[in-house]
C-alpha cells in the first residue's frame, strides 16, 4: 500500500458523501416548494359554522397574495344574497352580502396565487336567526310569524372539493417525505458499499 492511498480513499469518501447531501438538498428544496403553493387559511363565516346574526360580507384569507377571478355565494333554494362586487386586497378576498332568509349557505371561490397557481375551492355555513316573537297569542292563527321548524337548515356538510383538499395535501406531503428517507437510504448503502469493496482489496 503507497502512503497516498489512504488519502485518496478517504477524498472519495468525502466526494460521495458531498453528493449525498446535495442530493438530499435538491429533494428537500423540491419538497417546500410543493407545499409552499398558496392556499386558503380561514374564513370568515368559517367553513361549517352556524350563524345566528346577519354580516355584511363573507371574508377569504390566504397564506398569500392572490388574485381574484370569481366568488359567488349561494343561499336556501337557489337564491343570490350577493349585494356587492366582492374585491381583493393582499391575501383577503371580501364579498359583501344581505342575508334574509334562514338556511344553507355555500360560497364558492377561484383566485390566482402572486406564482401563477389556481386556488379553487368552496365553503359551507348555515343562518339560523332566533325565531321572532308571534304577533299574537294564538298559536293557530295564520299570521304567526315564527318560522316552520324546517326553515332553519342543519349545517351543509362539506363539500366534495373541499373534502378531497386534505387528503391531496397529506398525500403530497406523505410522497415527499418517502422519496427522500428513499434518497437517505440508497446514499448510505452507496457509501457502506463504497467502503467494503476497497477494504476487501
Amino acid at each position: 500500500m503507497t502512503p497516498t492511498t489512504v488519502p485518496i480513499r478517504h477524498s472519495r469518501v468525502r466526494g460521495l458523501l458531498v453528493l449525498c447531501a446535495l442530493l438530499i438538498g435538491m429533494l428537500l428544496g423540491t419538497a417546500t416548494a410543493a407545499r409552499a403553493h398558496t392556499q386558503l387559511a380561514s374564513s370568515n363565516p368559517a367553513d361549517g359554522a352556524t350563524l345566528t346574526e346577519s354580516q355584511p360580507a363573507v371574508e377569504l384569507t390566504f397564506t398569500g397574495p392572490v388574485l381574484l377571478r370569481e366568488v359567488t355565494v349561494t343561499g336556501p333554494a337557489g337564491t343570490n344574497p350577493v349585494s356587492g362586487a366582492a374585491t381583493a386586497a393582499g391575501a383577503v378576498v371580501t364579498q359583501p352580502v344581505a342575508l334574509t332568509d334562514a338556511g344553507a349557505y355555500a360560497i364558492a371561490y377561484a383566485v390566482t396565487s402572486s406564482d401563477g397557481h389556481p386556488v379553487e375551492g368552496t365553503l359551507t355555513f348555515t343562518y339560523a336567526p332566533p325565531s321572532l316573537p308571534s304577533p299574537t297569542s294564538e298559536p293557530t292563527t295564520p299570521s304567526s310569524t315564527s318560522e316552520p321548524p324546517s326553515a332553519a337548515a342543519a349545517p351543509a356538510a362539506p363539500s366534495e372539493a373541499a373534502a378531497d383538499s386534505p387528503a391531496r395535501s397529506s398525500t403530497g406531503l406523505s410522497g415527499w417525505s418517502f422519496a427522500t428517507g428513499a434518497a437517505v437510504v440508497v446514499a448510505l448503502v452507496a457509501v457502506l458499499f463504497f467502503l467494503r469493496r476497497r477494504r476487501t482489496r
